[in-house]
């Protein structure tokens, strides 16, 4: 069946036994807004490359008596992402009326994303496989998160000899040149996250130890026609970026041309400390082969406490604090977490009856997402470590948010949080 589908060309067609619409090779995700003009394209795609978008042939359910608009944020095969909305159900015909528009297209010829494994950057062979893939691609009309994959590609599978020309002899960025000169020689890099929109995109790479013990993270903004690469380093938590602004990334193969030009020569790269007065940078990364265990990195600063807890969310709103709220004690470094008390919370896909009723909306779906991208914690406000959304005949009901933000032991008695409170998503 999947075969004729693709054969056909099929991508969305309707399902008279299940009464709702399927799609094929679609990754999608609920909205919680149904505003059909003002839905963000940053918030859709970092939403639709969660886990939570990986399954592509989905059957969207729907329920007679529709008497509102069902919005969907989706992705095609070809990386094209978009906002669909079913605006009504015809009952007595069996028929949808349905709109859709396109946040970011895609127009691909026949060349597949870089592998999103380990790439050997010590590898002659995986250079010119990159290289050549390049060639291959109608350039003009390139999705440019294919675009930030490939160039950070080609950056990782330079061999140790080009890695020295990566900054301009003398200049500020050159201090930095011997450790990724010795990090691409190590071994292995990987492409962790890529986010994009219409005219700009993020690429992350995992995080590596350099031969002094430091912990270093790679990320590239790239922008359509103007190139402001950051290469971030996160060294003893403090980020060091070369910022760069004069690469024109409209051509994959110009692109390619012109990184080596610039890295041979680039007279203005300048460095500029990363600040962010009052933060703290915190990361969640599952441990590998153990069930909801999550590494935390942080390091507080002294006389201050991380103030946690969980919250029940509805159209954005706080309505109640739900439980497992604490203030902890980490010290600098890793540490991880088994959750504990809040474990019953991460495992709510076992069993409707592991929360209360009043937490669990009758008949819906958990739909979980867990961040493990950077976060900077601060005292004002709090931050979104981990989000469940309970889902119900395509309708996002309530959410359930995990979060934690910065106290002192002046502040602990102020309590959890209010919904005056911002949060940073």
């Amino acid at each position: 069946a999947r075969d004729f589908l693709h054969s056909k060309g099929v991508d969305v067609m309707g399902e008279l036994t299940t009464r709702g619409i399927v799609l094929i090779d679609i990754a999608i995700i609920s909205c919680v807004a149904n505003d059909w003009q003002h839905l963000s394209p940053e918030s859709l795609i970092e939403r639709l490359l969660t886990p939570l978008a990986a399954q592509k042939i989905r059957i969207l359910p729907i329920v007679s008596g529709l008497k509102w608009a069902v919005t969907f944020g989706f992705q095609t095969r070809e990386g094209g992402m978009g906002i669909l909305q079913i605006t009504e159900v015809e009952e007595d015909k069996k028929h949808f009326k349905i709109r859709y528009k396109m946040l970011q297209s895609s127009r691909l010829s026949n060349i597949a994303n870089p592998p999103k494994t380990q790439i050997d950057e010590g590898s002659a062979s995986s250079r010119k496989r990159q290289i050549n893939a390049i060639a291959a691609a109608d350039s003009a009309e390139r999705n440019i998160k294919t675009t930030v994959e490939q160039f950070v590609a080609l950056v990782l599978a330079s061999k140790d000899k080009e890695a020295a020309n990566l900054a301009v002899p003398g200049s500020p960025a050159s201090r930095h040149a011997g450790d990724l000169r010795k990090l691409i020689a190590k071994g292995k890099l990987r492409i962790r996250n890529v986010y994009s929109d219409q005219t700009a995109a993020m690429v992350t790479t995992t995080e590596v130890q350099d031969d002094r013990g430091r912990k270093v993270t790679l990320t590239f903004y790239l922008q359509r026609k103007e190139y402001l690469g950051h290469s971030i380093w996160q060294v003893n938590d403090v980020d060091y970026t070369l910022r760069i602004t004069d690469i024109d990334l409209q051509s994959a193969e110009e692109a390619f041309k012109k990184r080596i030009q610039f890295f041979k020569n680039h007279p203005n790269a300048t460095e500029i400390p990363a600040t962010q007065p009052g933060g703290v940078p915190i990361r969640f990364t599952s441990v590998e082969g153990l069930q909801n265990r999550w590494r935390l990195r942080l390091d507080l600063p002294e006389g201050m406490y991380l103030l946690q807890g969980w919250y029940s969310v509805v159209d954005g709103t706080i309505r109640e604090h739900v439980g497992g709220g604490s203030k902890s004690v980490v010290g600098a470094g890793e540490c991880e977490f088994a959750w504990k008390r809040e474990r019953n919370m991460l495992e709510l896909t076992r069993r409707p009856g592991s929360v209360s009723r009043t937490t669990w909306p009758e008949g819906a779906e958990l739909r979980v997402t867990i961040s493990d991208k950077p976060t900077t914690l601060y005292s004002e406000r709090y931050a979104l470590l981990w989000q469940g959304d309970f889902v119900k005949d395509g309708l996002v009901l309530k959410s359930v948010y995990y979060l934690a933000r910065l106290a002192s032991d002046a502040d602990m008695d102020a309590g959890f949080l209010t919904q005056q409170d911002p949060i940073t998503t």
